[in-house]
């Protein structure tokens, strides 16, 4: 008789963490997709943050790595290199500015303006007094933007050495009567040429304009010494002829100056013997 008998072996029991349901594992391969598709969509936002719309009353000016490539971009949509890389300047060109010489209506009524500013020589030894508006425009933006720190500024000095320049060489009644027009147009015209000329390289012109100022200056200087030295040594020799004949030339000084004294004044010549009685001043 056979017996059949089945004998039990112990089995080793291992531990296993049992996952959450719900949670799985990214893939390697899917982060690096995610982190791609987010650097391409930032980097076309940065290239589509080049365009640029310029409204109609406006130009611009486009510059990339400092260099100007568009030197008038008219109205419209455009597109340049994004910061820092290209950059772009908007103006109002079609805008008319103005600068004033002389400060404004306002301030000289408040009493706020230099008077300084105001007064200007005449050529027979007046002082005027004028305020002027000078009204311009951008005709160069490229010029505008980076020809000079303060286009006002430079304006109004063009303008102000211009009108000093004229009102030197003319008397007070032409300036205030039948030169007015002719001052206006020659101090625009030479302030225009003098603004035009500060597009080129002002350096070498600036140097030029300094020693020519220089030279100006010497030569005044050198005049008026000699004039001094002139007026000392007449002074000098009328005073020792004063000394030797002080009464024969008291008496001749005294008629040069009434030759100079005379013809400028109004006289009236009467005989000695005339009542001086009727002469009267009216009422």
């Amino acid at each position: 008789m056979t017996t059949v008998g089945s004998t039990l072996e112990p089995v080793e029991s291992v531990d296993r963490p049992v996952e959450p349901i719900g949670r799985r594992e990214t893939p390697p391969a899917s982060r690096s997709l995610t982190g791609r598709t987010v650097a391409t969509v930032l980097f076309a936002f940065y290239l589509l943050s080049g365009l640029y719309i310029i409204p109609a009353d406006q130009q611009a000016v486009v510059t990339r790595f400092g260099r100007v490539t568009d030197r008038r971009a008219l109205p419209g949509i455009h597109y340049a290199l994004p910061w820092p890389f290209g950059r772009v300047y908007r103006l109002r060109v079609l805008e008319t500015r103005r600068a004033v010489i002389g400060g404004e209506a306002a301030d000289q009524t408040l009493g706020r303006s230099q008077p300084f500013q105001m007064q200007f020589l005449t050529g027979d030894q007046n002082v005027v007094q004028m305020r002027v508006v000078a009204q311009y425009h951008i005709a160069s933006p490229p010029d505008f933007l980076f020809h000079a720190q303060d286009v006002e500024t430079l304006v109004r000095d063009a303008v102000e050495a211009q009108l000093t320049r004229e009102t030197a060489g003319r008397g007070v009644d032409a300036l205030l009567t039948t030169d007015k027009a002719q001052v206006q147009q020659a101090a625009q015209s030479s302030a225009q040429t003098l603004l035009d000329g500060y597009g080129l390289d002002v350096i070498p012109r600036a140097r030029g304009n300094a020693t020519q100022m220089h030279e100006a200056a010497a030569a005044y200087r050198a005049r008026k010494i000699n004039e001094a030295e002139g007026d000392a040594g007449r002074f000098r020799k009328l005073s020792d002829e004063y000394e030797k004949a002080r009464g024969v030339t008291s008496q001749r000084m005294y008629v040069e100056t009434m030759e100079l004294v005379l013809p400028r004044i109004k006289k009236l010549i009467l005989d000695r013997d005339v009542d001086l009685s009727i002469l009267r001043r009216p009422e």
